[in-house]
């Protein structure tokens, strides 16, 4: 459930992992609707030089959410490699 996935910036961890796209890449963008659902928009595209911030489990074992500029995105494992910390 979308509701389930979303969380804020703040609430992540000072051990935050950190990734990297391997190409340009699909992603959906988890938004907050007015009601305080959340919507999944789909269409965007995340560059290959991105640093990304993994923060949850994604709605099935391929995909995993991500935080880059302050907003959430589901983008597939596949698609992605961790990187050493930005500590």
């Amino acid at each position: 459930m979308v509701s389930q996935l979303a969380s804020s910036p703040e609430s992540l961890s000072a051990a935050a992992t950190f990734a990297r796209p391997l190409r340009r890449i699909p992603a959906a963008l988890l938004s907050r609707r007015v009601n305080g659902s959340f919507a999944i928009s789909r269409g965007a595209k995340i560059e290959s030089d991105a640093t990304l911030i993994i923060c949850g489990p994604g709605f099935d074992e391929m995909t995993v959410r991500v935080l880059l500029s302050g907003a959430f995105y589901l983008v597939f494992k596949q698609d992605i490699e961790i990187t050493p910390s930005q500590n």
